[in-house]
């Protein structure tokens, strides 16, 4: 009951902004140019019109605020933008590990934009008021952690919803705390297993919460041991501070726990468990898809486009709607390379976002593909196709749009899950390897031919800069993709699966054993 009135507050205080949204879609330029000017008295920037920044300010990418961000740090001051709370790391398919400066109003912007989608999940699953949920909480090590504190998804929202979340969510913050990442994992399950009344799990990347299903089945009777007895087990998990989960009959029910009766006994642990929020578009589909065959009984609610620089999509009555009262959004239109606000935007236009936030990043363009699919009133809707930014070691200039194309029919045709396409730089001549889900039918894939349709991927192999490509098949291929983003500095919790991926150093050729 408790429970319940926490959450209902929680779907009180967040019933103003989603009404506001709905009320406001009905004049998408007149709240832009508002935000537009509201960004401006933030960033104690010149009061000037959309059309004048427009023509002054170019558009940018992260490279050319890596220097103001590293200025800021080192002096404390308002180089970029006032106020800033901490800097939240970010690393892409290149592999570049980014500092995004966090401050209040972009906080602030992130929690016009939660605030909606919070109350939609409330109105939409009722039954997820009166229990448990699980937001993702993810590790980093001890040197980040100095810096950059916990990464948790509770901070998307503003100081009263935090702590009212936090009564409601069954996993402690302090799991972050531990000494490894898979500790992390091992203590976040324990957890998770022992809440008999979890409802809502919002992870981002489905592969996050298929990695931490897997390791349950595996490590069944340590975990098993834990839950009877109440007590952290020394070199397997053990959290200085935190009291270890109970829970004797879930205990019991997992010593037998395989993937042949997890269905059964998953729905038998978690018998009230609603709603799993989680991305399902791009070459997320396939692990999202994979998500629902292990959850038959749970509804399913993709995310919206969420990075770690802005949002531009909240999930929507069935819409991936413009998160347009949040920070201020141009679009480049991929067919003409024309810069188009979001009032100008028209059904059927491809288009790359370009967001000025509170973070004092402006005209900041995302490399993310995105279809506009329909409108919520004067508000676009999108549909997201794919990543758009290259990789290239030695100037083949791979994207990530045309690569993922190739990877959905290389899966299509050969019956495969295909996990990506990784960029290897640990050997004296770089190459490409198809990392493949282990399969009893293993398929000859000739990836060489695919990459062979880019002209300069061509070029590079008969000059000799790159070897052959392969095709390597890994059980568990999903937690390894996971394994070597978190070399290169990625947060465990918001990987998200891209077509390619930059790999390197002594580490990552272990982790793959080529």
């Amino acid at each position: 009951m408790l429970i319940g009135i926490i959450t209902i507050t929680l779907k009180f205080i967040n019933r103003k902004k989603y009404l506001s949204f709905v009320k406001q879609s009905e004049n998408v330029e007149t709240v832009q140019r508002q935000v537009f000017k509201d960004l401006q008295s933030s960033l104690k920037k010149d009061n000037i019109s959309y059309e004048e920044f427009k023509a002054q300010i170019p558009v940018s990418n992260y490279d050319d605020w890596a220097s103001d961000v590293d200025e800021q740090i080192k002096t404390k001051t308002a180089v970029l933008c006032p106020d800033c709370t901490r800097y939240q790391p970010t690393s892409g398919s290149s592999g570049k590990r980014k500092l995004i400066p966090y401050s209040k109003k972009l906080l602030s912007e992130f929690d016009n934009a939660s605030s909606v989608w919070i109350y939609e999940i409330l109105e939409r699953y009722s039954r997820v008021i009166f229990g448990k949920q699980y937001w993702s909480l993810s590790w980093l090590p001890d040197k980040d952690r100095a810096d950059i504190g916990v990464v948790d998804d509770s901070e998307l929202f503003g100081f009263w919803k935090k702590i009212i979340m936090k009564q409601v969510f069954c996993v402690p913050k302090k799991v972050s705390f531990a000494s490894s990442s898979i500790q992390s994992m091992r203590a976040t399950a324990l957890y998770l297993l022992a809440c008999h009344n979890l409802r809502l799990i919002s992870v981002w990347s489905p592969t996050f919460l298929s990695s931490l299903i897997n390791l349950i089945i595996k490590e069944k009777k340590e975990l098993s041991e834990i839950l009877i007895n109440g007590k952290w087990k020394e070199d397997f998990v053990e959290i200085s501070g935190l009291k270890a989960p109970k829970n004797k009959n879930v205990g019991k029910m997992i010593k037998n726990l395989n993937k042949e009766n997890e269905i059964y006994l998953f729905q038998r642990i978690w018998p009230k468990l609603t709603l799993i929020s989680c991305w399902d578009t791009g070459l997320s589909h396939e692990p999202s898809r994979e998500l629902k065959r292990r959850f038959p009984t749970v509804s399913f609610q993709g995310k919206g486009l969420w990075s770690t620089e802005a949002v531009v999509t909240i999930p929507l009555q069935n819409k991936y709607v413009l998160a347009y009262q949040s920070h201020f959004y141009e679009f480049e239109n991929c067919d003409s390379g024309e810069i188009l606000s979001s009032w100008q935007l028209e059904k059927g236009m491809t288009v790359m976002p370009i967001v000025s936030t509170g973070s004092g990043f402006l005209r900041y363009k995302i490399d993310d593909v995105l279809l506009v699919d329909d409108f919520f009133n004067t508000v676009p809707c999108f549909t997201f196709l794919g990543r758009k930014g290259h990789v290239d070691m030695v100037g083949e200039k791979l994207d990530q749009y045309s690569v993922s194309i190739i990877i959905k029919k290389i899966m299509k045709m050969y019956n495969i899950n295909v996990i990506g396409l990784l960029a290897c730089r640990f050997d004296k001549m770089p190459f490409y390897l198809l990392l493949v889900d282990w399969s009893e039918r293993q398929q000859e894939v000739d990836i060489e031919s695919y990459l062979f349709e880019f002209f300069h991927y061509r070029l590079a192999r008969e000059l000799g800069q790159l070897a052959k490509s392969k095709v390597i098949y890994r059980q568990n291929a999903s937690e390894l993709y996971i394994q070597l983003r978190e070399v290169s500095g990625s947060v465990r919790g918001n990987i998200k699966t891209e077509a390619i991926t930059l790999v390197e150093g002594d580490v990552s050729r272990s982790l793959l054993s080529v």
